[in-house]
């Protein structure tokens, strides 16, 4: 049974209240992280109850603070060995997740033109070197990465750092009967206490500091918990404090963008019956109150609403405390103000038959450049085959290639033409077209797709000027 005790004040705020703000001894959050009595099976697949002992926030803010109108969870937890981290980012209809970065052999910067999320993180460890150092990671849903170790006492980063962390991710798609649903990103990784120089086990009572950011593209926004306005500067980071005797809290909400609303939602776990007590107070006066009652063993009910207030000028605050109020196991606080509203009221509308087709011709050197991408042709295995001619404005045959598609769906190669007619490193057209066809002289470089997505055979090109 959960108990509920909400008193609700809408009062004119003290002198000294009015003057300090809700904020007062505020810089960034604290949250209290239960230790993991039963490892999670990291498979992408983000289990309910595997994940209610962890502690959770549905919370993230723009780089100005701002409440995001486009949320993402994120679960918490850790054990000697690992810290445990996952996340659900819900899509809006009609929307595929960006990932264009596919290559997971090595760092991938362009991962940060991708739909991706970042992890931050400095256990106070140092480097083999002996230097005081803090990690970033980047990446997306096809696993491409880019990692760094920051070494800030003399400037350093170091890209070349590889942690080693074996991200799961998995999209869940809507089902038929929700039809104005979109798919839903979920993601777990387990990040090793070794990767990070940590040379003892994790233990109880101990503070690291972290940053979890969530970046969209469309439009570009890069949300964090704690709305951080610039990712690596350290005092934005949450303070993680690790517990062997903490309870789950689960911050399930903040507001509700669509009804442009502020509040509260809160929910806990706990091995042993106990009562824990929330508030959430704003620099407009409002201030509510109220008590969570969590049994031993079982999942609380949501207590709480996220139409408490009106949006406006300064800051709110939530707390969760234990009962006597001499524990605080989660304090956060964000703008009384939302981010951009179109970033959730955007219509979108990504099709499956989507190829990006690119060339680019090299005149000093004499190569053609094949780029191809059909991740989001859902239909490229029944491609038969790509088949690439380079010709001169002549007509004259420079080179022939059948290209393959990768297991990433790329098609990539390099077709060296030779000396072109005219040298001096002059700029011919050129000509890519599929084997058997007859075309004039060209005016622009084509690449072609055969297939058999379309009966009898389609070809499918697209164009580039070669000058």
């Amino acid at each position: 049974m959960t108990l509920l005790i909400v008193v609700w004040r809408c009062l004119t705020t003290l002198p000294s209240q009015a003057a300090d703000g809700v904020r007062v001894g505020y810089k960034a959050p604290v949250l209290v992280i239960p230790d993991a009595t039963v490892k999670p099976k990291l498979d992408g697949i983000i289990d309910d109850i595997e994940w209610q002992g962890a502690l959770s926030l549905n919370a993230l803010a723009t780089t100005e603070g701002k409440i995001s109108t486009r949320q993402t969870r994120c679960w918490l937890m850790w054990d000697e060995d690992n810290f445990y981290l996952a996340m659900r980012s819900p899509l809006r209809p009609g929307e595929r997740v960006l990932q264009a970065a596919r290559q997971t052999e090595r760092d991938s910067s362009n991962a940060v033109y991708d739909d991706s999320y970042e992890i931050w993180l400095n256990a106070n460890t140092t480097s083999p070197d002996g230097q005081k150092v803090f990690f970033q990671y980047l990446g997306n849903y096809a696993e491409a990465r880019y990692d760094v170790m920051f070494e800030p006492a003399v400037g350093n980063s170091r890209p070349g750092w590889t942690s080693g962390w074996k991200p799961v991710n998995r999209l869940v798609l809507p089902t038929s009967a929700d039809k104005n649903g979109g798919s839903v990103w979920e993601m777990e990784v387990a990040i090793p206490c070794a990767s990070i120089y940590h040379t003892a086990p994790f233990a109880d009572g101990e503070e690291l500091h972290g940053l979890f950011v969530r970046s969209f593209k469309r439009p570009w926004e890069q949300n964090s918990i704690g709305g951080s306005g610039s990712f690596s500067a350290g005092d934005t980071h949450s303070r993680l404090v690790l517990s062997r005797s903490a309870p789950a809290v689960h911050l399930l909400g903040v507001a509700d963008p669509v009804a442009q609303t502020l509040g509260v939602k809160l929910a806990g776990y706990s091995a042993e019956a106990r009562m824990l007590k929330w508030s959430m107070q704003s620099d407009a006066g409002t201030e509510r109150l109220g008590k969570l009652e969590l049994a031993a063993g079982k999942f609380s009910e949501v207590v709480g609403r996220l139409d408490m207030e009106k949006p406006g000028a300064g800051f709110y605050r939530i707390r969760v405390t234990s009962d006597d109020g001499q524990t605080t196991y989660l304090d956060w606080s964000g703008k009384r103000m939302f981010g951009v509203a179109s970033a959730r009221s955007e219509k979108i509308a990504d099709t499956v038959d989507q190829l990006a087709l690119n060339l680019t011709f090299n005149p000093m050197q004499n190569y053609v450049r094949v780029a191809g991408d059909l991740i989001n042709y859902d239909q490229r295995g029944r491609i038969v085959r790509f088949h690439a001619e380079v010709l001169d404005s002549s007509g004259k045959k420079l080179i022939e290639k059948r290209l393959p598609m990768d297991r990433l769906a790329y098609v990539q190669a390099v077709l060296p033409v030779g000396d072109c007619p005219g040298g001096g490193g002059a700029v011919h057209r050129l000509l890519l077209r599929p084997a058997g066809s007859s075309w004039r002289a060209p005016t622009m470089c084509r690449i072609c797709i055969l297939g058999e997505v379309l009966s009898p055979r389609t070809s499918f090109c697209c164009f580039a000027r070669s000058h």
